[in-house]
């Protein structure tokens, strides 16, 4: 059996074990699910009990060779395999998945994301405390709920706060080598701990992160839409009347809204993937500078280490110049 097709159990090939909420049978010989007290998902849970999936496949492979440690790590005591999946299960052989058991995010370009990881190392930001990573598989990228530290707080308004925990988190995804899609776009402050008396925290002090949603989930939601709808109008705006004016202006705008940053914190030596760009985004940034100013921008210029926003405004106008 394909190695990585029995590695990847779990949200990305949860349709190899249930498929419709239906248990697959066979492959699953039998299945189980098992108490997750970190997540806050029990056996007893109302009105279906939760918790992990583990199952036994005829296709599962017996373990690694020589590896006990890392067997053990995929598989219990019973030979079961951990697949990672938090399940309801809704009656005999009809399971619903619920979540990841490290909180595994696709997001809508493809890309996943551990969010366990990558809360971690933000909370590395002397300007927080706590943080609450949210995403799903509808959208490119990440919100946040955001626990300043109490220094933070201490002598700046909420716009200056806001400004500067957002700079700390470009600061600390640098240093972690995080991908753009890793960085929150946008954040709310939240200034009341996340605590085991309000339930945001489990009874070993981790995250509780179905709590955390019930809690933040619909204001995120609001502030997804809140942020598609200001971009979906900028960039109508931009693609209007955006080939009446400067090259320059109009390109910082027009990364700005497609980037999700705010124009007048870039500037003309910035780089498209030092923005948080990649080779996706830049195909999209590529398409729309041609809707704008009838120009064929190559990905491979947008995304040239050489290449700053000043160099690609440069580049459009020579190649209006030429074309007239």
């Amino acid at each position: 059996l394909d190695m990585h097709l029995v590695e990847g159990y779990g949200s990305t090939e949860a349709g190899a074990v249930f498929v419709d909420d239906v248990i697959r049978r066979p492959p699953v010989i039998d299945y189980k699910l098992v108490d997750v007290p970190e997540l806050g998902y029990f056996g007893t849970d109302l009105p279906y009990p939760r918790g992990e999936l583990l199952v036994k496949s005829e296709q599962l492979f017996p373990g690694y060779y020589r590896r006990p440690e890392v067997t053990a790590e995929v598989f219990d005591a019973d030979g079961f395999y951990r697949t990672g999946d938090i399940v309801a299960e809704l009656g005999p052989d009809r399971v619903q998945y619920v979540d990841r058991r490290n909180n595994v995010l696709k997001l809508s370009q493809g890309e996943f994301v551990t969010v366990s990881t990558l809360e971690a190392a933000f909370t590395a930001s002397p300007l927080i405390a706590q943080i609450y990573l949210y995403g799903n598989s509808s959208r490119p990228y990440l919100l946040a709920v955001v626990v300043p530290t109490e220094e933070a707080q201490s002598g700046r308004t909420e716009a200056e706060l806001k400004a500067a925990i957002a700079e700390s988190l470009q600061d600390v995804a640098q240093t972690a080598g995080l991908q753009s899609y890793e960085i929150p776009r946008d954040f709310l402050i939240e200034t009341t701990p996340f605590s085991l008396q309000n339930g945001l925290l489990t009874g070993i002090r981790k995250l509780a992160w179905p709590r955390l949603k019930e809690r933040y989930g619909a204001a995120l939601e609001q502030r997804y839409t809140e942020l598609a709808q200001a971009q979906a109008e900028e960039l109508r705006a931009i693609r209007l009347s955006g080939a009446d004016g400067p090259v320059l202006p109009t390109l910082i705008r027009a990364a700005a809204a497609l980037l999700g940053t705010a124009s007048g914190d870039l500037h003309a030596d910035a780089h498209f993937t030092d923005l948080g760009g990649d080779s996706l985004s830049a195909l999209t940034f590529a398409n729309l500078l041609n809707e704008i100013f009838d120009v064929q921008v190559p990905v491979g210029v947008i995304v040239s280490p050489a290449s700053d926003l000043q160099s690609l405004a440069k580049y459009i106008e020579a190649e209006r110049t030429s074309s007239t």
